[in-house]
Parts: structure tokens; sequence; C-alpha cells
């Protein structure tokens, strides 16, 4: 402890396998200051490790530091966490390595009086990622977004929110190496077979806003839609995309509960505007109290998507083919289908320590988009879970 508040602490893990290992050590930081209005977080640490005949890795950081100034008005952080390309954690788990990821947010909260809106709040968000070279050469970050959040929330219940994006994108090679195209040598006049190499920065812009009832007695929902130009990952170029999600929720009795969801996303070729890809999951909840120590629930997913022969569209229009691990290539031809996911589950509590769970899970699928007729059984799943406290007098 440091004071009343803050703290520093250290970690240390060792994992040895006969004459590997890996070792981490490192420091972090908690500090309020400021009457409690702003706080610093920090780690560093760094990394030693010998796999198999592998060059020793040893000191390879990463640290990540975050300064929060909080406020019921007015408020910001800012922060900065960098992974060494090396840095290795075997008794841990990282996302990503190799990265530095820098943010500023600062964030605005009004109170209008004698007004219909409770609250409304605006953060813009300035992030930016490079790789870890580019970083330490000062280079321009890799991917740049300037997005923003403004939320307002009315004094009947309802909330409303819009989220602006504003991005660029460096192309990242590794994601594609899979990737071929076909073309003609200049000199043969003979198909060559090359690594894909798409354009190197898309932009990006748009807007999604998203609209949420009161929470009623016996129902609630909200309804979510956005649009504008987005990445085509499919075929690394710009796209049009539409996005629209609709929830709704239902409590017609004390024991019966029924939520539905039904998300689609859209991506259409911004050079022709032919549909890369579509896909859709509707999805329903029940569940039924019984009684207090029995209960049922039920969860279905269809989950289906389609998506167009994949192409160079930023580029050279040529198709592009997938290399398999064997070396040999594959066209990257349209592809849909479909699954439908179902869950059933029995409860029964009737003390503690008693319990009976039963259960029951089965998948279907099909190789067309959306077509529930075509589903096909997969696998099925069944389950019992029986405890009994005996207690002894």
């Amino acid at each position: 402890d440091i004071g009343a508040q803050s703290t520093i602490g250290a970690v240390y893990t060792d994992r040895i396998e006969g004459d590997n290992y890996n070792r981490v050590a490192g420091l972090d930081t908690h500090i309020v200051f400021g009457g409690d209005r702003y706080v610093f977080d920090g780690q560093v640490a760094t990394s030693f490790t010998r796999i198999g005949t592998n060059p020793e890795l040893n000191g390879k950081p990463m640290y990540d530091f975050a300064l929060n100034r909080t406020g019921r008005e007015f408020g910001w952080n800012v922060g900065i966490e960098a992974y060494h390309p090396e840095f290795i954690t075997q008794s841990g788990f990282i996302r990503r390595t190799g990265i530095t990821h820098a943010r500023i947010i600062p964030r605005w909260t009004w109170f209008p009086k004698n007004s219909f809106i409770r609250t409304i709040s605006f953060q813009p968000r300035a992030e930016g990622t490079w790789d870890w070279d580019r970083f330490m050469k000062g280079t321009f970050p890799n991917d740049l977004q300037m997005n923003s959040f403004t939320n307002a929330v009315f004094t009947n219940g309802w909330r409303a929110h819009v989220f602006h994006w504003s991005e660029t994108f460096k192309y990242p090679a590794d994601f594609y190496a899979s990737y071929y195209t076909a073309r003609a040598n200049a000199t043969t006049g003979v198909a060559d077979t090359v690594p894909y190499v798409g354009t190197d920065r898309l932009t990006n812009v748009g807007v999604m806003t998203n609209i949420s009832t009161p929470q009623w007695r016996q129902f609630s929902a909200s309804a979510e839609i956005g649009g504008g130009q987005d990445d085509n990952f499919d075929e690394w170029s710009s796209a049009l995309i539409l996005n629209e999600t609709i929830s709704l929720n239902w409590q017609p009795t004390e024991k019966l509960r029924v939520s539905g969801r039904y998300l689609e996303q859209r991506v259409y070729r911004k050079s022709d505007g032919s549909l890369v890809k579509i896909s859709s999951a509707p999805r329903l909840k029940m569940e039924y109290q019984i009684n207090r120590p029995m209960f049922f629930r039920f969860v279905g997913q269809y989950s289906s998507s389609k998506r167009d022969a994949l192409r160079d569209d930023s580029r050279t229009e040529a198709p592009i083919l997938i290399r398999n691990s064997d070396g040999s290539f594959r066209p990257s031809t349209a592809q849909e289908g479909g699954s439908f996911r179902a869950d059933w589950l029995f409860s029964y509590q009737p003390n503690p320590g008693t319990v009976l769970f039963a259960g029951y899970g089965g998948s279907l699928a099909s190789e067309s988009y959306f077509a529930p007729s075509e589903l096909e059984r997969v696998n099925d799943g069944f389950f019992v879970k029986l405890s009994y406290l005996w207690r002894a007098k």
C-alpha cells in the first residue's frame, strides 16, 4: 500500500520444461492523487525465454501506462501500451504482440435543466496502432482512428447513441500470406501465380445509430443501424457496408421471459456495388420459471452467410487464389451456408446442495444461405448433472 488508495506490486512467473523455460518479471502501480481526481496505472515487464535450439530471447519488454482524470462533467483518459514481438508469457495470455497502441479520449457530459434530456455526453477518441519497429522509428501509425461517441438519456427513459468512425488502416500483409493471384508473364505470356499485394492503405468513414426504449414492466426493445465506407476484409478493398440489429425483450408474466435478436451485415464493393458478403443471425431465448425450484430454458440461433468469389477488387480485378498447406492452389469460389443450434435446459434445485440439470444441444447445417428446409442434423449432445448434499447429524 502507498497511502490510503494507492498501491505498488510485483509479479514473477517461472515455467520450466526440461531445458526450456519462460520467465517473466514485472512491476505495476496504481496511484490516486489530486484529490482523488487523477488515477495513474502503470505496468512494465520483461520476459526471458528459451525454446528448443532457438537462441535465448532475453530482456524482451512490455509496458502499459494510463492516466485518467475523473469528473462528473469533464474527464479524459490517455494511455499507451506496447509489446515487443518476442515478449512471451507462457503462463499467461496476451492477444497480440509486436504492436504499440496509444489513445487520447476526452469526455464531456451535460445535465440540461428544465429539458426533456436528462444527460448528454460526447466522447471523441484518437487512437493509433503501430507495428513495434514502426513506432520505434517514429513512423506514421499503421492504423489511425478518429472516432466519436454521443449518448443521450431522456427523462422518459428513452436512450439514443450515435457512433461516428473516421479511420485509415495500412495493409496487414501477414493476414493475407495465403492469398495469390494469377497474371500473364510479360515475356512468355504464360500465367504466373504471384503473391497477393493489397492496396497500401484504406480510409473509412461512416455512422451508426442506436435507439433504446425504456425498461417497461413487460417489454423493452432497441434498434441499431449503421452504414458507410469500411474495409472489405475478404478482398482488402474499400466497401460500402450496412449493419442492422434489432433486439426485443418480453415478459408477459412473472414466470415467462422471452428475448429475440436479429443481426444482419452486408458488404458491397465500392467499385461496382456488387455484394461481397451477407451474414444474418436471428436468435431466440425463452426462460420459464415453473415454480421456485424448477426452471426451463431454450436458446436457438440460426446463423447463415453468403460470400461472392473473391477478386483483387482494389487493383487488378484478377481472381484470388488460396494456397493450401501442401503448396497447391485453389480458387476462392463463391460460398454459402447456414447452421442452426438449439439448446434446452431443465433445472431442479429444491434446496441448497441438491441439484439436477438435464439438457440437450443439437446442431444442424446446410450448404445454402437461409434455407431452413435444407438443414441436416450434424450432431447431438445430452448431459445430466446430479448433486445431493448429505447432512450428517
